[in-house]
């Protein structure tokens, strides 16, 4: 057997920081690029990015693109499914369809935003659900126990009371004085 037979193929991978570097592309727009592309990477145990070479050409690639020939996100999709001809440059597009893009682009990402939120104030809503009915179910429980402590300082009261008006029990002051009874 030859050695290289024996060898074991070890990739390079780099860190996010690393491939800002080489690239010059910022830590976020990294993230964004493989997100936004389905870049994949892959991740440590603790899940930092970890890029191969195929990745970081693929992000000069999408750079150059983005940065240099003007493409939009969707057209470099496009070129990154295989959908659109390489030796087939796309017309540069004017200022205005650049805007009306970004603006289109802009509205798809702040509607995931608002379905986030969305997502998030139904949950919140039902937190609160739930704690109201904790609460109401706590309330209920105190006016019951309220109740039966009046209750039975009722009975107390009438059972002290009613011997005194039937005139049994220990006699008062005035009934000893003058014994009534």
């Amino acid at each position: 057997m030859l050695e290289s037979e024996n060898e074991i193929s070890v990739e390079a991978f780099y860190s996010t920081k690393q491939v800002a570097e080489m690239t010059e592309l910022s830590d976020d727009l990294i993230r964004v690029y493989q997100k936004e592309f389905n870049l994949q990477v892959e991740r440590t145990s603790r899940g930092h990015r970890r890029f191969t070479q195929k990745n970081i050409s693929d992000l000069l690639a999408i750079k150059e693109k983005i940065q240099t020939e003007g493409w939009t996100y969707n057209q470099v999709r496009e070129w990154l499914e295989g959908s659109v001809n390489m030796d087939k440059t796309p017309e540069p597009k004017s200022n205005f369809e650049k805007q009306v893009e970004d603006l289109a682009e802009k509205v798809t990402d702040q509607n995931g935003l608002l379905q986030m939120l969305i997502q998030k104030l139904d949950e919140q809503s039902k937190v609160m659900e739930q704690q109201q009915r904790y609460i109401e179910d706590s309330l209920k429980m105190r006016d019951r126990h309220l109740t039966e402590h009046l209750r039975s300082q009722f009975e107390v009261a009438v059972a002290v009371e009613a011997p005194k008006r039937t005139g049994r029990g220990k006699p008062g002051f005035f009934q000893r004085l003058f014994k009534t009874r």
